[in-house]
């Protein structure tokens, strides 16, 4: 039975697994900054995981104004 233990810990680790991650989904809502200071926001997630939000990057080459961008996406559910 010794034997048998780890191998059962991980068919039992493996299926307890698969079954989160259909109950566990990302908090995409909020603000986010990458590491080189631009910006993302991202509204309310819909039932089927649509999104929109805004984006304003950071880096840029030009001396012009940066605006910022409309986001639209989709969330795997």
């Amino acid at each position: 039975m010794v034997q048998a233990t780890p191998l059962l810990l991980m068919l039992f680790l493996a299926l307890g697994a698969h079954g989160l991650q259909a109950t566990q989904q990302c908090k995409l809502t909020g603000q986010w900054q990458n590491d080189l200071g631009s910006n993302m926001t991202i509204y309310e997630v819909n039932e089927k995981g649509d999104f929109t939000g805004m984006y304003l990057t950071a880096v840029s080459a030009s001396s012009s104004e940066i605006k910022e961008s409309p986001l639209v996406g989709s969330q795997q559910l």
